[in-house]
């Protein structure tokens, strides 16, 4: 009995010393964990609701107006926003806006002079809206990236039910064709045709006629003793009723220069709208307009990039009989209109067209509590708009 107590003794001090370390050692790496878990959530809590305030805030801008944003959005609070001429051409053309909203007291500004929107729980924003058609990036700062960057995925944003966009069909087969022309890129001479084909047929027993708009994109690469090499390519088509409101769908194209390095573009390109008119369709049915709108994209990292000569882009629009193909010039009310950010356009273009900024870049930031504060959500669209307000 005695020997049995005896062997039942308590711990030392040096083996409770080696127990409660191998506790600490243990425990402490799992509370780092559960500390980073408890902090990452709350981090990532925050950006989400940042997040959700800045994708609010792009739709809004995003599908209004010019006119609407600096009236209707702004309700003529003429401090929300600055306003750029960037190009010296009469209009203000770049704006960078401060999103706001009422607070309970029916006011705008918070106390430091500047507007705020609220997040989903109370927290407190600065959200900047800048809307710019500068889109042309540097080949120094391929960091950059706007609207006319060709590797840019916010151009995937004008691809809806009434836009064709066309991107990769303009370049599918350069490299290519530079093989099968044995030639290299300086000396050979790419041109494209884009041809918008709308058939125009009766919907029998009414009346009313059918729309079928088809987009095609033809290639056409040149060297000096060389054979042309060409290519034909379908991209897109449309079927819609313009009597009960369906519209000629609008072509983008992210056109890059054949030789994008090169900084002499020699690239030609022809924009064609051609109606063929079935059963008897009268001429009056090529009234419907298409919008065309190239956006010269870059190429990040090149030593330099090639914008697209004006010189050397032209346009046409014709309508033809089914029965015997012959073509002719679409009578007044036929419209093609081109629309581009590249310089000359509106000046020496041929077949009719005309300059615009139909396409801007928008980005929205998003800071958090003040003006100045951490930024916690940023991003970027592309947004149609009308070109901007004269001063």
């Amino acid at each position: 009995m005695e020997k049995r107590l005896k062997s039942n003794k308590g711990f030392t001090l040096i083996e409770l010393i080696v127990a409660v370390t191998i506790l600490v050692l243990v425990v402490m790496p799992m509370a780092h964990v559960f500390w980073n878990a408890v902090n990452g959530n709350g981090k990532a809590k925050k950006k989400h609701s940042a997040t959700v305030v800045a994708q609010n805030v792009m739709e809004k801008y995003k599908f209004t107006s010019m006119e609407d944003i600096l009236g209707t959005l702004h309700n003529g609070v003429a401090d929300s926003y600055t306003s750029e001429d960037t190009n010296g051409d009469g209009l203000n053309d770049k704006f960078v806006f401060e999103a706001f909203e009422k607070d309970a007291s029916g006011n705008y500004k918070m106390s430091d002079g500047h507007y705020y929107i609220s997040g989903s729980s109370g927290q407190k924003y600065f959200v900047t809206v800048t809307i710019t058609p500068e889109t042309y990036v540097s080949a120094d700062d391929a960091t950059q990236k706007l609207i006319n960057s060709y590797e840019n995925p916010i151009m995937t944003d004008l691809y809806n039910g009434n836009n064709v966009v066309i991107t990769d069909e303009l370049t599918k087969y350069d490299d290519y064709a530079t093989v099968a022309l044995g030639a290299s890129k300086d000396s050979i001479t790419k041109a494209t045709t884009i041809e918008i084909v709308t058939d125009v047929s009766k919907v029998y027993p009414s009346t009313k006629y059918e729309y079928r708009t088809s987009v095609y994109v033809k290639c056409k690469y040149s060297a000096p003793g060389k054979s042309d090499y060409t290519t034909t390519r379908f991209v897109a088509a449309k079927s819609y009723f313009p009597s009960e409101g369906g519209a000629i769908p609008g072509v983008y194209l992210m056109y890059k220069n054949f030789n994008n390095t090169s900084p002499k573009s020699t690239d030609r390109l022809e924009i064609v709208h051609k109606y063929i008119l079935n059963d008897s369709a009268p001429v009056s049915c090529c009234s419907e307009a298409v919008r065309v709108g190239i956006v010269n994209s870059t190429v990040e990292g090149a030593v330099s990039t090639s914008i697209l000569d004006v010189n050397n882009v032209s346009t046409r629009q014709v309508y033809a009989n089914s029965e015997s193909g012959t073509e002719y010039n679409i009578p007044d009310g036929g419209v093609l209109a081109l629309y581009s950010d590249i310089d000359g356009f509106g000046e020496g273009l041929t077949g009719g067209g005309s300059k615009e900024n139909s396409l801007y870049g928008i980005n929205v930031v998003v800071r958090e509590k003040t003006y100045n504060g951490e930024i916690v959500a940023n991003i970027s669209s592309a947004k149609e708009a009308n070109y901007g307000a004269k001063k």
